[in-house]
């Protein structure tokens, strides 16, 4: 694959697709946790869909209104351990009050990491493979959560939500724990504007 040959490129694409399988899934599993974690039903699920819908337009304005561009790996991975901490305190948690705060912190920190692995991956390969990554991109960003949650949802058959999204974060913490050293050369590699 022409971009993941791109050493600076790998830490970034392996922490999208972590990210796409194992925390990007909530959103598909709410409906889940709001019946069978909360038994808060469809009152619950609309209330953890808007709390998500609030942080993700959080995130998103608060990255538009920042400029530049050398930060751009450091913010996509702190946006990464955010969602990882809201995951895990909605998955923590009895209350569903903390659990519907915890989906707007998941919700801030998806689009922050969206939109800063996204930008990143742009600056990190020449213009001519720029389309060509935005097209494996969105393969990652749609296809990831599908599988992710087909998965997940398959394991809480037999032993509930709370596990699997559990080790599904806690997973991606161990990755997150790998690539965040590497912050500093992905941000060196990024190509130059003309």
């Amino acid at each position: 694959m022409f971009v993941y040959n791109h050493p600076a490129a790998r830490p970034v694409l392996t922490m999208l697709i972590v990210s796409a399988f194992c925390l990007r899934p909530i959103s598909e599993l709410l409906p889940g946790v709001a019946d069978d974690v909360f038994g808060r039903g469809v009152d619950g699920f609309t209330a953890l869909t808007a709390g998500f819908g609030v942080g993700a337009i959080g995130g998103g304005l608060w990255m538009a209104q920042r400029g530049g561009r050398e930060d751009l790996p450091k913010l996509a991975l702190l946006g990464s351990l955010i969602t990882l901490a809201g995951v895990l305190g909605m998955v923590s948690t009895q209350s569903f009050i903390a659990a519907l705060a915890c989906t707007v912190v998941s919700g801030f920190g998806l689009v922050m990491t969206g939109v800063g692995t996204q930008s990143t991956l742009q600056f990190l390969v020449d213009g001519d493979l720029r389309g060509r990554v935005l097209s494996l991109y969105g393969v990652i960003f749609v296809g990831g959560p599908a599988l992710g949650a087909l998965a997940l949802g398959g394991l809480a058959e037999t032993i509930g939500l709370r596990w699997p999204i559990g080790g599904a974060a806690l997973l991606a913490l161990a990755v997150w724990l790998l690539i965040w050293p590497k912050r500093r050369s992905i941000t060196a590699a990024m190509v130059p504007t003309p």
